[in-house]
């Protein structure tokens, strides 16, 4: 078996079997409408939290509901940049099942923590929560966020008709 860094996957995979329904219904008529031309690619990341936020709604106005899934949104915003920017690093050179693992482990632990806003609902009790544990599973997701986007490789510059002419 071939191992491969697909955070992106367990992630996905855990949200998307959360409530497999509401689920399907979210990503034809909200996100895939989202997106030009029902391609993904660009204007995937407002579509998707456009999508985590739509799915707040449907539960209810309670903060515990927003700040779930919007904590949901960027887990899963950070796993798709994690894959991106961390798989060209460690192939080849860390043994499959321990990403395996790592990811698996991120994904749950990161799921659980933002799960809880889901149960307690209110402002209050979330904020004491997470206010008790100093906020940390908030800052290392954003830590989690920005790192990759500066190991992310960037894609190489197309030059545009009216560039070549400028050679010339």
């Amino acid at each position: 078996m071939i191992w491969k860094l697909e955070t992106s996957c367990r992630v996905k995979d855990y949200l998307a079997n959360w409530n497999i329904s509401a689920h399907m219904w979210l990503k034809n008529y909200i996100f895939m409408r989202m997106l030009p031309n029902n391609q993904r690619g660009k204007g995937q990341a407002a579509a998707a939290l456009t999508t985590f936020a739509v799915s707040a709604i449907w539960h209810g106005f309670y903060p515990g509901f927003f700040c779930f899934f919007i904590g949901a949104g960027l887990i899963d915003y950070q796993a798709k940049l994690a894959g991106e920017a961390l798989n060209p690093i460690v192939e080849g050179r860390v043994p499959g099942w321990l990403v395996y693992i790592v990811s698996w482990l991120w994904c749950y632990i990161f799921c659980g923590y933002f799960v809880s806003s889901f149960v307690l609902l209110s402002f209050e009790k979330i904020h004491r929560v997470y206010s008790s544990m100093y906020y940390s599973g908030h800052i290392v997701l954003l830590l989690a966020i920005v790192v990759p986007l500066a190991l992310k490789p960037s894609k190489p510059k197309t030059k545009t008709v009216s560039d070549k002419g400028k050679q010339d």
